[in-house]
């Protein structure tokens, strides 16, 4: 089984306020990006794309960027949406797709590998993180062609609503993996776990 991952870095953060970057916000030492990036080289893709739309500033910030393939956005304006086809049309083919978001610095390298176990060209593997659906979800190849016609800053929810037959539910005991870092108010209680 032939998986790459997609990792979408293109917001534009408006929840945490002015001149404030999601991307590169920190936890324990490392910025969300970097966390992203190190966890998804250690659980070994066969191809990784990174679509940002701050190409430069990636490049400056970044330690670890070997083995992953930079494109860029320039429409970030356009939705996750732009950023997913511009991740497929440069990935090589694979039999599933795994998309991250780098907002869920506390997502594991032992969560992803589980999820991957999951992966079928026919399927649609996503996470439930206390109840609640998540991130990182996979496609199988069968849907890549759907995936290309999405329009909007919906991501592939609308597919997974769509097709939901043909979804793989995989719950995760540890519900603070599936955080997602929105406003500066959960940035600031993420740290206070820093210990």
């Amino acid at each position: 089984m032939r998986i790459g991952a997609v990792i979408l870095a293109s917001g534009f953060s408006k929840r945490l306020g002015a001149d404030k970057n999601k991307l590169f916000l920190t936890f324990k030492g490392k910025s969300f990006l970097q966390i992203c990036i190190d966890n998804v080289m250690k659980a070994t893709f066969d191809e990784i794309v990174l679509v940002t739309s701050y190409l430069e500033a990636v490049q400056g910030n970044l330690t670890m960027i070997k083995g992953v393939q930079l494109v860029q956005n320039r429409h970030p304006e356009l939705g996750i949406s732009e950023s997913i086809k511009l991740g497929l049309e440069e990935i090589n083919e694979c039999d599933a797709y795994m998309f991250f978001t780098i907002d869920q610095p506390q997502l594991q390298v032992d969560t992803i590998n589980r999820l991957k176990t999951f992966a079928e060209r026919g399927r649609i593997i996503v996470p439930i993180y206390n109840g609640q659906k998540g991130s990182p979800t996979i496609f199988g190849c069968d849907f890549k062609a759907k995936l290309l016609t999405i329009s909007g800053d919906v991501g592939g929810k609308q597919i997974i609503n769509q097709h939901k037959h043909f979804v793989t539910f995989v719950q995760i005991e540890a519900g603070s993996e599936g955080m997602d870092i929105d406003t500066m108010a959960e940035y600031m209680t993420l740290k206070k776990s820093e210990g």
